[in-house]
């Protein structure tokens, strides 16, 4: 694989770990959605509606129904999001495990949303040692991460081993 710029490298890498991070945050709004319909369900199951009265006798739409046919379209929702995105995560999150101190520093600060100074913390480095780890786990993750986020971040993006004129360095 052709090296690039570490520039380039860093905004590829950093690109695919927001996309995760975003990822991970449509799948827990989905499931406080999920919960929110689950209490409004119960709340209404639990209320005797048999005495409200109607106009002209004409039945009411039954709300719990109706919350159960909310409830399984966000369950599907969420079926279609986990099996899109779960995968994705899942390797992201073994390429950025603990073993890996460089990638795990990287993971926390952009995924996580921790600044250098919690992530120095956690870990138990100093904040430029932090920093410097982050760094080095760009340059290991962007050889490691899916390729369409090397090639489709910055399409056009030239190898830093190729010449301008488009030929390799000897």
């Amino acid at each position: 694989m052709d090296r690039h710029d570490y520039e380039v490298m860093r905004i590829c890498v950093i690109a695919w770990l927001r996309d995760v991070r975003a990822m991970e945050e449509s799948m827990r709004d989905l499931e406080h959605r999920i919960d929110d319909m689950r209490h409004r369900i119960a709340g209404v199951a639990g209320v005797d509606y048999s005495a409200a009265g109607g106009s002209g006798g004409a039945a009411s739409p039954d709300p719990t129904g109706e919350g159960v046919a909310a409830l399984h379209a966000l369950l599907d929702e969420w079926d279609g999001l986990a099996a899109a995105y779960a995968a994705e995560i899942a390797g992201a999150m073994a390429l950025c495990d603990a073993r890996w101190p460089n990638r795990r520093a990287l993971w926390l600060h952009e995924a996580c949303r921790l600044t250098w100074a919690q992530v120095a913390g956690r870990m138990g480095y100093s904040v430029d040692r932090a920093k410097h780890m982050g760094a080095e786990g760009v340059v290991e993750l962007y050889a490691l991460m899916p390729e369409r986020w090397r090639r489709d971040v910055i399409p056009n993006a030239v190898p830093a081993d190729c010449m301008a004129d488009g030929r390799m360095r000897s």
